[in-house]
């Protein structure tokens, strides 16, 4: 990729001190066989989804390395260059997270395997084959990400190609290596480790998957490949001056498969960072464009326009991302399909990314609202202190279109988000001849129409009120927005508006780019702005046809009033009443929802002759409702 993470290398050290303990594992691991996969409920990891302006040629699904670690925002911070980048090329690209290895922590684990990780990235592909059948699938991986991928693709032979990044194939042999390069077989202590090298093959493996010989073998892709069953193409990269994962085993990987295309990449005290190392700078560009040219190989031919076409249900919304998915099924195949339905739920939504990346979309429709990782998302990738600016006017946006023959008249959704000096968050109805009707704005400054609270050297956003500090709400409340008559999409749009340009640079908790503070919590890569919308519905409505001239117009009443249009449950507890005003002046309306011996009270105001729907929690089990809703003659 064009810009490593050379933080996988400072992952690699935190997970363990050089004076770190050999624990030997479970001795006999066990074949995770797709039944036991599937019965594992495994696959319940956060993602982004990363879709493309056109119908997709391929799945690319990125797994990220760090030695079999895992905690929020690592998959985002790796490879999001890499996702729009593929992403950009026509693919449809999973970024996916995954369970780390109990023995990061525990090295005396009873089984410390990265066998949760496994599950998971086995658990993705079957999602995806789901999800999106008739497309190719090619894995990506990084170091242990490599891997994962390998031995993801020894369980899933379907997968079209792997490329592997200087990951781990061959423990033993490494471990064999790494012992000879430290001056000769050993044993060697792990509090006093002659070698970085050797730590790492010896010390650190043995704590991820224990000393057993059928252990190592297991976990070992190069030993247990079979070209003549595992039909998955392979490009592998080897850095020549790898510190960690040795190229005995790209070596090792290649000759397992003579079919694989091996990329041997010079080290170069003066290169640019690969994975684990420098390396010369034009053979990392060859491998970036060569990467591209291997997955297109292995997919479909690109070409034909955008499809995406919103599915309105029975009741003329149109539900996005988690907002029907309910709870999530205890597991087996039941959570597989729940979940293959949450990575198409948010494809209601185009993306629209910077062409360069600086500002990003994508879909996280995970089910979860725990941190900006999930829901339809924009936001600016960190990049370290004095790393060039975005440029007045760079932006990113997510839209929703309404259906041929309809137009949307109103949204609900609850949303999170951040934005810094410069950046400017904006929701948008836009009508059939462009002209748009801001719903909400965010700045450094404030918020109209969502909550904003100044705190983090920026502007918290949420969909809420009354509270000190957002980022503490768990369960975040919805936001209702009546459109203007004849909308035809709704855009979520972030961008940089400031003359001089935005940064792009990680604000920590108290924003300071330099400083040493924690990171937010809900936004653990400290992105300089970031906002995601959860659980959107949008209701929809026939054009109105074609206005014709009255013989003799009526003339129109004064008088106000006030209509229930329609209610709909959303999950167990929230009910969406759409309310019209009738008449010159605008209503402050009263609404009292009876359900059973309990009743709700609420109160809204709709503008004069429009529509606005609202948003009232009502007591679990409730199942038979009574509306009424009348004018507030309280309020003139």
């Amino acid at each position: 990729m064009s810009a490593r993470a050379a933080a996988v290398v400072l992952i690699w050290l935190a997970a363990g001190a050089w004076a770190g303990t050999h624990a030997p594992g479970a001795a006999g691991e066990t074949d995770p066989t797709s039944a036991d996969i599937v019965a594992s409920g495994a696959g319940e990891a956060h993602y982004d989804l990363f879709a493309p302006a056109v119908p997709p040629r391929g799945v690319v699904i990125l797994v990220h390395g760090g030695g079999w670690q895992d905690w929020p925002g690592l998959a985002r911070a790796q490879l999001t260059e890499t996702a729009v980048s593929f992403q950009n090329d026509g693919f449809m690209v999973l970024d996916a997270s995954y369970a780390q290895a109990p023995g990061v922590d525990d090295p005396g684990a009873a089984d410390p395997s990265p066998k949760g990780a496994l599950d998971d990235i086995v658990a993705f592909v079957d999602q995806a084959s789901a999800a999106f059948p008739g497309l190719p699938i090619c894995l990506v991986g990084q170091s242990a990400g490599a891997q994962l991928a390998l031995m993801a693709a020894i369980e899933r032979p379907s997968i079209a190609c792997v490329i592997d990044e200087s990951g781990p194939t061959d423990l033993p042999a490494w471990q064999q290596a790494a012992a000879e390069g430290a001056g000769g077989p050993g044993p060697f202590s792990c509090s006093s480790a002659p070698t970085m090298s050797w730590w790492f093959a010896d010390c650190y493996t043995g704590q991820i998957f224990g000393s057993d010989p059928a252990d190592l073998q297991f976990w070992s892709p190069a030993l247990r490949w079979d070209p003549t069953v595992d039909h998955t193409a392979l490009l592998i990269a080897e850095e020549q001056d790898d510190p960690y994962v040795l190229p005995i085993n790209a070596t090792a990987m290649a000759t397992a498969d003579p079919q694989a295309q091996l990329d041997v990449l010079d080290g170069d005290p003066n290169g640019v960072m690969f994975i684990h190392s420098l390396v010369d700078p034009a053979q990392a560009t060859a491998f970036d464009h060569e990467q591209f040219s291997f997955v297109e190989a292995h997919s479909l031919p690109a070409g034909g326009s955008a499809t995406t076409v919103p599915s309105v249900s029975s009741d003329g919304t149109i539900t996005t991302c988690n907002a029907a998915a309910g709870a999530p099924p205890a597991g087996g195949s039941a959570l597989g399909a729940w979940r293959s339905s949450l990575l198409t739920s948010g494809d209601a939504w185009m993306q629209l990314p910077a062409p360069d990346g600086s500002v990003v979309a994508a879909d996280g429709c995970s089910g979860s609202q725990a941190s900006n990782d999930d829901g339809i998302s924009l936001f600016v990738p960190a990049t370290a202190p004095g790393a060039p600016s975005a440029p007045s006017g760079r932006m990113a946006s997510q839209v929703i279109s309404a259906p041929a023959g309809r137009e949307l008249t109103w949204i609900t959704t609850s949303a999170r988000g951040f934005v810094s000096a410069g950046w400017t968050v904006r929701l948008l109805a836009m009508g059939a001849d462009g002209a748009s009707t801001d719903l909400a704005t965010c700045t450094v400054v404030g918020c109209a129409g969502l909550d904003g609270i100044p705190s983090y050297g920026g502007e918290l956003i949420w969909s809420g009120t009354g509270v000190a500090n957002a980022e503490q709400a768990e369960d975040l409340p919805d936001a209702s927005f009546s459109l203007p008559a004849g909308t035809k999409a709704i855009v979520l749009n972030l961008a940089c508006l400031a003359s001089v340009g935005c940064s792009r640079a990680t604000l920590n908790a108290d924003g300071d780019p330099s400083s040493t503070a924690p990171l937010r919590a809900r936004d653990p890569n400290g992105s300089p702005a970031i906002v995601s919308l959860y659980d959107a519905v949008v209701g929809t409505a026939a054009e109105p046809a074609p206005s014709t001239p009255a013989r003799a117009a009526r003339p129109k009443s004064r008088r106000r009033g006030v209509r229930v249009v329609r209610v709909r449950r959303i999950g167990a507890r929230r009910v969406v009443v759409e309310l019209a005003c009738e008449g010159p002046s605008r209503c402050h309306i009263r609404v009292r929802i009876r359900a059973g011996r309990h009743s709700v009270n609420a109160r809204t105001v709709v503008p004069a002759s429009s529509r606005r729907a609202l948003v009232v929690v009502v007591p679990r089990g409730s199942t038979r409702l009574r509306v009424t809703a009348w004018l507030d003659h309280g309020h003139r």
